[in-house]
């Protein structure tokens, strides 16, 4: 996994999803705001009459779904079509091509814990669930090759060069200082 993706291009390949996905979700509800309206102008789903707010939201999510889990899974291998059009590749940790069950098995593996804010413990300040989750998604990053540091469990992050500390810095401060913050 030595070749990855430099911080521009997946900046870039971020720009490209965020503003497709958006015109991706966003064709139905004007599709419905139109019928009702005619207009596309009004986005406000909870301005439309019933049933047809919770229809055009639906639709909305559906469509969402479709470009950032559905295609990518089954059609290009991880990839959405920014990655895609920035050659960005999706391994799996051995720096092999990563299949739909594999990419399919760590979601449902990730979804199923359970992260709900909780009673503070200890070594688990925003419950046992949350730190779990934490604690599963540091290993994940781990197993792909990037270095990971769990402050405090307040939160962690993952990187090749290390240049986090100033977020690092930032939380222990805000923990010193008896802050309390969501992340």
């Amino acid at each position: 996994m030595e070749n990855l993706a430099g911080l521009g291009r997946r900046f870039f390949a971020y720009l490209v999803d965020w503003y497709i996905g958006a015109l991706v979700t966003a064709f139905p509800v004007s599709a419905v705001s139109m019928k009702l309206f005619e207009t596309v102008k009004n986005q406000n789903l909870l301005t439309f009459p019933a049933p047809w707010g919770l229809i055009a939201g639906g639709l909305g999510l559906a469509a969402a779904v479709l470009y950032y889990a559905a295609v990518p899974i089954l059609v290009w291998r991880g990839q959405t079509l920014g990655k895609r059009w920035m050659k960005i590749k999706i391994a799996d940790s051995s720096g092999g091509e990563a299949s739909a069950g594999q990419l399919i098995d760590t979601i449902v593996r990730m979804v199923q814990i359970d992260s709900v804010e909780a009673e503070a413990e200890p070594d688990a300040p925003f419950g046992r669930g949350v730190k779990r989750a934490l604690d599963a998604a540091l290993e994940l990053s781990g197993q792909l090759g990037f270095d990971t540091v769990n402050v405090d469990n307040y939160m962690g992050y993952a990187s090749r060069e290390r240049f986090y500390t100033l977020m690092n810095d930032y939380v222990l401060n805000a923990k010193n200082n008896g802050e309390r913050f969501h992340i």
